[in-house]
C-alpha cells in the first residue's frame, strides 16, 4: 500500500516493514499518472520493488517540429526546434562536462596501469593493491553515473519542450556511423565505448517520455552527408564542416539532417 501522506510504502503480508516511496511517483502524480502495477523481488539479495505508472493521453495535432540526431557525447547530440514557418528557431548540441568525462577517463587509465603492474608482480592482493583496484572501480562509476544523469536529464526536456510547443519529434540514431567516426578520429575502442555509452539510453528514456505525454515521433533516417539541395556527396572541411561545389552550401555536419527535415516537411 502507498501511503502518500506519510511517504512510505507498506509490505504487508510477507513483511511487516515500510519503505520511502521515491520521489518519481509524486511527479507522475501530479503529470495525471496512476500506479497501476507493482512488483516485489530481489536484486542481489535486497528486496526491491518496481512500480509501473500509467496514463491516458490524447494525441495532439502537432503544429512545430523538433529534429534530434542522436551522435555520440563527444560530437553533441543535435537538437533542433523548427517553428510553424519552417524556420529553425532553436538549436543547440547537448554535451555533458567532457572536460571532466576526459580527465576521469586519463584517471581510469593511470589506475589500470597501476593495478596491471602489481598483478604481473603479484601484488593485487596486497592492500595497496585492493585500494587501487577501489579506486579504478569508482572512476569508472562515476563516469557513467554522469553520463546516465545527462541522458536522462536531456530527455526529460526535450519531451517537455515537445509539449510546450506542441511539436512532433523526428529522431535520427545513427549510431553505428557514430561509432565509426570516432574510431576514423584515431580514439581508441575503449575511449570511443565511453563517448557512445548512455546515447542508446537517451534515445530509450526519450521515447518513453514521449509516450507518456502523449507526444507524436518517428524514427527516420537524415543523411549527414548529401547535400540537402543537391543530393549529392559533400566534401567534409576541417571542424566538422561540410560544403558543396554544385550550389555553395556549407554548413556544420551535425546541422545538415536538420535541413534535410526541414525539405522533407515541406
Amino acid at each position: 500500500m502507498l501511503d502518500l501522506d506519510r511517504g512510505v510504502m507498506r509490505l504487508r503480508y510477507i513483511c511487516h516493514a515500510e519503505a520511502p516511496i521515491p520521489r518519481w511517483v509524486y511527479d507522475r502524480i501530479r503529470e495525471g499518472g496512476d500506479i497501476t502495477f507493482a512488483m516485489l523481488g530481489l536484486k542481489d539479495g535486497i528486496p526491491a520493488v518496481m512500480l509501473v505508472a500509467e496514463r491516458r493521453v490524447e494525441p495532439y495535432k502537432p503544429e512545430t517540429l523538433i529534429v534530434v540526431d542522436a551522435n555520440s557525447w563527444r560530437h553533441g547530440v543535435a537538437i533542433a526546434y523548427v517553428n510553424a514557418n519552417h524556420r529553425i528557431g532553436f538549436y543547440t548540441k547537448s554535451r555533458p562536462n567532457l572536460r571532466l568525462i576526459d580527465m576521469l577517463y586519463r584517471r581510469a587509465v593511470s589506475l589500470w596501469k597501476l593495478y596491471s603492474r602489481l598483478k604481473r608482480m603479484g601484488l593485487h592482493e596486497t592492500p595497496e593493491g585492493r585500494r587501487v583496484y577501489r579506486e579504478l572501480k569508482r572512476t569508472i562509476s562515476r563516469i557513467y553515473r554522469i553520463l546516465r544523469d545527462h541522458s536522462q536529464r536531456e530527455a526529460h526536456d526535450v519531451a517537455l519542450r515537445a509539449v510546450k510547443v506542441k511539436a512532433k519529434v523526428v529522431i535520427d540514431n545513427a549510431l553505428e556511423e557514430s561509432w565509426r567516426d570516432l574510431l576514423e578520429e584515431g580514439l581508441s575502442k575503449r575511449e570511443a565505448k565511453i563517448h557512445m555509452a548512455d546515447v542508446r539510453r537517451f534515445i530509450k528514456i526519450l521515447e518513453t517520455q514521449l509516450k507518456w505525454h502523449g507526444v507524436p515521433y518517428e524514427f527516420k533516417r537524415l543523411p549527414s552527408r548529401v547535400c540537402p539541395n543537391c543530393e549529392i556527396e559533400m566534401e567534409q572541411l576541417p571542424g566538422r564542416r561540410m560544403k558543396c561545389h554544385i550550389c555553395g552550401l556549407e554548413e556544420d555536419r551535425d546541422k545538415i539532417p536538420v535541413l534535410w527535415a526541414l525539405k522533407l516537411i515541406s
